[in-house]
């Protein structure tokens, strides 16, 4: 059984010490060894799974030529997921809690909204125009919001396989 939780309290993120890794030695594998250890090891270390020893950060900072004030930058670093584009239902919960109550303030029945958003009816115009005013947005960015859902919608029904 193998160990799938992260080591570190935040993931870290290693790839600027990667690059310095493939700039200098092509392969992880190749500098692994240089390092004392397979590429096993050194892969557990960058996917968080085992933190890296103080002796091997001083040797790997030896070998890629990383000044003292540097190792944060390397190997502190934590790891920041990009946020994925949000559709208009999430923007609807984040700024009206419910559907429901985001229906009711279009002057919409909470199944007619649905309907909608299930993209099984097509807006009104005039209702696309309430909703930008209500969400306090572009009609631009709802027709985003829009598509995004209808990207979500889709891959939904049609996952990839």
């Amino acid at each position: 059984m193998t160990n799938t939780k992260c080591c570190y309290p935040t993931p870290r993120d290693f790839s600027a010490l990667r690059q310095k890794i493939a700039d200098k030695y092509n392969t992880e594998c190749a500098f692994a060894t240089q390092i004392g250890m397979n590429k096993h090891q050194l892969s557990y270390r960058f996917r968080c799974l085992t933190p890296f020893k103080v002796e091997e950060i001083l040797k790997i900072c030896e070998l890629l030529d990383i000044e003292t004030g540097e190792i944060g930058f390397y190997f502190r670093t934590p790891l920041v997921h990009k946020e994925e584009p949000i559709g208009i239902r999430k923007l609807i919960k984040q700024k009206y809690k419910s559907e429901s109550a985001f229906a009711k303030q279009l002057g919409l029945s909470k199944h007619m909204l649905a309907t909608r958003l299930l993209f099984e009816i097509d807006f009104r115009y005039a209702e696309l125009v309430e909703m930008s005013r209500l969400l306090d947005i572009s009609m631009d960015e709802l027709a985003n919001y829009i598509e995004t859902e209808r990207s979500i919608h889709n891959a939904q029904r049609c996952p990839e396989s």
